[in-house]
């Protein structure tokens, strides 16, 4: 075995990435046995990317310090979801008690550690015991008295990831989720596979490499599959825990006008949501949280600073996606997919032929990871995508290019009345290339869409008409829909859709019904969308 003093800033660069390849081999399996916070199966995507975010702004130097902090600004900026805000703030802290070293030892390292696990738990609002953060604490104690400064690096790491895989292991004792599930915190495990991955890079770095700038990388040998053979794997019977009572991952990266404390912010979002994680340091705020109110949320930090970077993510949409199964698909060799909002028009539109049909509100973000979640499981299968809306179309282009992905079809669909119609015209058809060409007529075909908001101020209704040309408010629905479905505008459609939300009143649900009614070469049908944004939604083709 080799013997290694001391980590300069060559070998630490080899290190954080021996660490990365590590970890990035076993995200599947991370994923896979996901279940605290929630079950949204992406804990290994978010410690991946967080990492290597870290791996990417990596400079070369022969400081230890400078090349830390290049890794740790990576991944403060690229940190994602609870496990990756988490350890973010962990490398932070080794950070700040590394800062303006060249070299470093095993016992500075150690003590580094201690600092680290520290500043963890100080950014977590309400740390739960059995995670990361306890892996983190325990594996670092329970050694540091046996570190000696002239201990070697190699025997430093064998002993600590030793520590952290006994760590690891005793969390599912720890906390009720995962020993329900039979599995380990997903967390914690993907701590210890950053480490293990560096203290194989150690042991692979030959005589007389350590001074000089090592080039190249050393892959990580443990598979995504080979770590279920460490740690437990989830169970095939085992139920998923039902999500909390937040849908939403929100994070971002706020450059602040003005300084704010910490508990400032605490006390700003304390009641908005769990799992809350925030950092406050030179002008830089990070916030994490689960919530309900993605956008009110962004909208009122706006007013504390400019942001770098904001991310949402929709964690009921990930876990549906980590239950479906081939299985289940409706279709001989393809699956169609469709994003809609309200549960009356997700039921329509199963009806309609959909194998997967997500709620996604008014404002829904919709991140290209969350995209790939899904259809990389699934690229061996042909895949018919409905956007209705705009931002997700453009998002599904980007991360999916039809040139080099010809099995994903993004219909060109910004609105749900346009798909309701084209997946209409479906029914009847089920091979690919009929329904391909199905849809391919229908996107050019003629549409027009209105959506109608009543606005109730006292005891008057008012209401707004968003169409595709400009909004309308009238005090009263007749005359607000006279105004924007006259006959000029109706001539030359053969069918109206309405869909009816969950504040609408039986009288104006009658009044919307009489007025269509009225065009008798309108084939006219009003369905219960039971959505929440809008009272009415229509369309004409």
């Amino acid at each position: 075995m080799n013997h290694t003093d001391t980590i300069n800033g060559h070998l630490l660069h080899r290190l954080l990435v021996c660490g990365f390849d590590n970890l990035n081999s076993s995200a599947h399996y991370l994923n896979k046995i996901n279940v605290f916070p929630v079950s949204d199966c992406d804990t290994g995507n978010n410690m991946t990317r967080t990492y290597e975010r870290g791996v990417s702004e990596l400079v070369h130097s022969p400081s230890f310090s400078d090349v830390f902090a290049s890794f740790v600004r990576g991944t403060l900026i690229g940190s994602r979801g609870n496990s990756g805000s988490i350890l973010s703030q962990y490398f932070l802290g080794i950070h700040e008690h590394t800062k303006g070293k060249e070299t470093v030892n095993a016992a500075a390292l150690c003590l580094a550690m201690r600092n680290a696990y520290a500043a963890a738990y100080q950014a977590v609002l309400q740390p739960v015991e059995g995670t990361i953060l306890t892996v983190m604490r325990e594996g670092v104690e329970n050694i540091i008295a046996r570190v000696g400064e002239g201990m070697s690096l190699e025997q430093f790491f064998e002993m600590y990831t030793g520590e952290l895989f006994v760590c690891v292991h005793n969390t599912t004792g720890k906390l009720p989720i995962l020993r329900s599930r039979g599995v380990v915190d997903s967390g914690a495990a993907g701590f210890y596979l950053i480490f293990e991955g560096m203290k194989r890079g150690i042991a692979n770095i030959p005589e007389g490499e350590v001074e000089g700038e090592v080039e190249g990388e050393v892959e990580g040998e443990v598979e995504g599959e080979g770590v279920s053979v460490l740690f437990p794997v989830k169970t095939a019977d085992s139920k998923q825990e039902p999500l909390p009572p937040y849908r939403y991952c929100v994070e971002f990266l706020l450059k602040m006008r003005d300084e704010h404390t910490k508990d400032f912010f605490i006390d700003f979002l304390r009641t908005r949501g769990d799992s809350l994680i925030i950092t406050a340091n030179e002008g830089i705020l990070k916030v994490h949280i689960h919530t309900n109110d993605p956008q009110i949320i962004l909208d009122e930090f706006s007013k504390f600073g400019e942001y770098i970077e904001t991310k949402t993510d929709d964690m009921l949409m990930q876990q549906e996606l980590s239950q479906f199964t081939p299985l289940q698909k409706k279709h001989d060799g393809y699956m169609i997919i469709s994003f809609v909002h309200g549960d009356g028009i997700i039921k329509l539109f199963d009806d309609l032929g959909c194998d997967i049909v997500f709620n996604a509100t008014q404002n829904y973000q919709m991140g290209e990871d969350n995209l790939h979640l899904f259809f990389d499981n699934f690229m061996d299968l042909q895949i018919i995508l409905f956007p209705n809306d705009e931002k997700i179309y453009e998002m599904a282009l980007k991360a999916y290019p039809p040139a080099t992905n010809p099995n994903i079809h993004i219909v060109n669909s910004d609105n749900v009345v346009k798909s309701y119609f084209m997946l209409s015209f479906m029914i009847g058809s089920d091979s690919l290339g009929d329904v391909l060409k199905t849809f391919a007529v229908y996107e050019k075909s003629r549409y027009w869409v209105a959506k109608v908001l009543a606005i109730t101020i006292g005891r008057d209704r008012y209401f707004v008409g968003i169409t595709d040309h400009d909004n309308t408010v009238r005090d009263n629905l007749s005359t607000l829909l006279r105004d924007i479905a006259p006959p000029e505008v109706m001539e030359g459609f053969s069918a109206v859709v309405v869909f009816h939300g969950q504040t609408s009143r039986e009288n104006e649900i009658g009044e919307v019904s009489a007025f269509f009614d009225q065009y008798d070469e309108l084939d006219f049908s009003m369905t219960n969308g039971k959505q929440d944004d809008f009272d009415f939604i229509i369309g004409a083709m």
